[in-house]
């Protein structure tokens, strides 16, 4: 990066004259203003923050001297040089006085000005490489100091800190106000990702940028991110309790909605209850992460206090549970809104129940997956039938988080399940009913082939073949026997000189007379008028 230049001289051929006498671009140089005057300069100091400037001593109104005091005091990293004749030289020692780095003496030789700007370079570059040393060790001071502070908090919060070590770093660290009164704030990122230790980071830095400024500053806090991927903000604690926890609650929902305006992801918040002393400290955290699992019952993007997640575990409970035998029946035979029913009502008694262990819940819904297995099993079908993987839904069971969230994937997944099934039971009746028509084409000629003796050959209820046959083609096993019958009648008419009653028996017909009524009946023309038309 080229260093900027600024000429400042009240003659123009001056200016002119000095702007020629050096090839700037090609040493690294470029020039970035000119001005008449000292006064007019400062505006372009404000403007492009040169690294150097090159000002005439002796101008009207603001002459080099006042011009370069100025510029100490403004860019003090800028370079001034000061340009001036022999007879001014008593007058230049004045600039020495307020830090001019050199003079050029009129009039400017283009080695007099090579040399200055040469080693001016130099001197910027070394001054620069300095100063980034320096950035560099403050950032690894601080950065290792935080990683201290964030290793006793860890400690601190799991009550694993001797008394001596938090007395001594808490002052140290100026967080001694925590051992008074306490109360701690733990936030989840709500995100269906996996987040890295640098995203979370990213987050932990907002909460503290925003926790840090108007209008939460409200109360002193430390926030750091516990090695559980959450971040923990403890904050000292009011005197007076009842009023603090009511203020500070509401300070929490205005700072919630702060949050998460401004990282744009829903959050979860626990709150634990105001507590005293070093243990106190580790109480307040544990409570936090007890209300953070109230997520489960109360959803994704909550604020949480300990208090009422505890009121909540200890409400008189209704022991109403799920007759899984019902539920397996609803699916088995595709009655959605039923099983849906069913799966509300056990979501309903799970949000009542004190047992809020997510381990817990996740196993009682994999119990519910079970009963729609089991029900696949009896068809001979699996999971891996229904879904591309057999363990997927296992799988997917230990990424839910709350029971809004499980209720929904239940659904989805008996849906699923039950359209499979009425799948494969569309396909098993299409199976028998084709094997029904076979049977029968086949069978045509035999005079015992009956209702019951069909059902008896394809080992299904006879009811039950009479049903889903006139269902399927719309007339019943009889009509259609008797249909076909009458079909291969004709065909032996048009084709064969048999007589009636050998066209009868041979296709399955014992009673000439009753041959007759079925072929008028279907051809509407007796047998006679069939097959000589007149």
């Amino acid at each position: 990066m080229k260093l900027k230049v600024m000429i400042v001289d009240d003659e123009k051929l001056e200016r002119i004259l000095i702007s020629k006498s050096f090839e700037w671009e090609e040493h690294g140089f470029t020039i970035v203003a000119e001005a008449d005057s000292g006064e007019s300069a400062t505006h372009y100091v404000k403007e492009y923050m040169p690294d150097i400037i090159l000002t005439d001593i002796n101008m009207p109104f603001m002459d080099g001297i006042a011009f370069a005091t100025w510029v100490k005091e403004y860019h003090r990293a800028c370079k001034v040089v000061m340009i001036t004749g022999y007879r001014e030289f008593e007058y230049a020692q004045k600039a020495i006085k307020i830090g001019v780095c050199d003079f050029l003496l009129k009039p400017i030789s283009k080695k007099d000005i090579s040399q200055i700007l040469i080693k001016l370079k130099n001197d910027i570059n070394k001054e620069k490489h300095q100063d980034h040393q320096i950035s560099e060790l403050k950032r690894a001071y601080y950065a290792s100091e935080s990683i201290l502070v964030e290793s006793f908090l860890q400690r601190l919060v799991a009550g694993r800190a001797m008394e001596s070590e938090v007395l001594q770093k808490t002052k140290l660290y100026k967080l001694d106000y925590l051992i008074k009164r306490c109360i701690c704030l733990s936030i989840k990122v709500d995100d269906n990702k996996k987040y890295s230790k640098e995203s979370i980071q990213k987050y932990r830095e907002e909460i503290q940028y925003i926790t840090s400024s108007k209008p939460f500053q409200t109360y002193r806090h430390t926030v750091f991110i516990h090695y559980a991927g959450n971040v923990v903000a403890l904050y000292e604690g009011g005197c007076e309790e009842e009023e603090f926890r009511h203020v500070f609650y509401n300070y929490i929902v205005m700072l919630k909605k702060h949050l998460k305006d401004s990282v744009n992801i829903s959050l979860t918040m626990g709150v634990g209850n105001l507590e005293t002393g070093i243990d106190g400290i580790a109480k307040s955290y544990n409570q936090s992460i007890n209300a953070l699992a109230g997520s489960i019952i109360y959803g994704k993007d909550s604020l949480i206090h300990y208090e009422e997640f505890e009121r909540l575990k200890k409400q008189n409970l209704n022991n109403a549970r799920i007759d899984f035998k019902e539920f397996s029946f609803f699916i088995e035979n595709n009655l959605q809104d039923k099983a849906f029913e069913c799966i509300d009502n056990y979501m309903a008694f799970l949000k009542k129940t004190a047992a809020l262990d997510l381990k817990q819940i996740n196993l009682m819904v994999a119990n519910m997956i079970s009963i729609s297995y089991h029900v696949l099993e009896l068809k001979g079908k699996n999971f891996a039938d229904v879904f591309e993987e057999e363990n997927f839904i296992y799988d997917q069971i230990t990424s839910l988080e709350t029971l809004d969230e499980m209720n929904e994937f239940l659904k989805e997944c008996m849906k699923q399940i039950m359209v499979y099934l009425n799948s494969i039971k569309t396909k098993r009746v299409s199976k028998l009913i084709d094997e029904a028509q076979a049977i029968i084409d086949k069978s045509i000629g035999d005079s015992t082939l009956t209702l019951k003796s069909l059902a008896a050959y394809l080992y299904v209820n006879d009811s039950y073949l009479s049903r889903t046959f006139k269902k399927e083609l719309g007339e019943s096993v009889i009509e259609y026997i008797t249909r076909k019958r009458i079909e291969k009648s004709i065909e032996l008419f048009n084709t064969t000189n048999l007589k009636a009653y050998e066209v009868a028996e041979q296709v399955g017909i014992n009673d000439p007379h009753y041959f007759g009524v079925c072929f008028k009946k279907y051809t509407g023309k007796t047998i006679k008028e069939f097959k000589y038309p007149t």
